[in-house]
């Protein structure tokens, strides 16, 4: 039986970059590094990413892609948007999105692998605690010591600890 994770870590691959999802270049090199090595490693991957996209308009289904042999992407449906309620509603969309799928997507004893994103944080520990699946976060280093803001370091800390 193969051994297998989700990986939730706002990602995407070039043939889509006309999508300009919210994904950090770096967080793509070290992702892509992490699905390597766990492939190598027997696994087989499922990297789920919540990244919304960037653009003003428009609107994008789920799609689910090959990254190898044992490594898929699975990455939310979103929208483009202009004014800043909107903006803030494509962002929830994409956070809520996150949640359900993880819900519907994971059983107790699942496995997922979660980049240090305190954007993510919280849809991915709300699932955990309804669903029971085991949660490995993926930090790299503590935001909240480069940065002054209260409610972004309680985030990390509950995620943390």
């Amino acid at each position: 039986m193969k051994k297998r994770i989700k990986y939730v870590v706002q990602y995407d691959v070039n043939e889509y970059s006309s999508e300009k999802r919210a994904i950090a270049q770096s967080a793509v090199n070290k992702a892509g590094y992490v699905i390597s090595a766990l492939e190598k490693a027997g696994y087989e991957i499922e990297v789920i990413s919540a990244a919304w996209t960037g653009n003003k308009r428009g609107r994008y289904k789920k799609r689910k892609v090959s990254l190898g042999e044992n490594a898929s992407l699975t990455a939310c449906p979103t929208f483009g948007a202009k004014s800043k309620p909107a903006k803030f509603l494509r962002i929830f969309y994409a956070l809520s999105w996150l949640f359900f799928y993880l819900v519907k997507n994971t059983k107790k004893g699942d496995v997922v692998l979660t980049y240090h994103d305190l954007m993510t944080a919280r849809p991915v520990i709300w699932a955990k605690k309804i669903k029971g699946f085991k949660f490995i976060l993926e930090a790299n280093e503590k935001y909240n010591s480069v940065s002054e803001r209260k409610f972004l370091s309680s985030v990390e800390e509950k995620v943390i600890s």
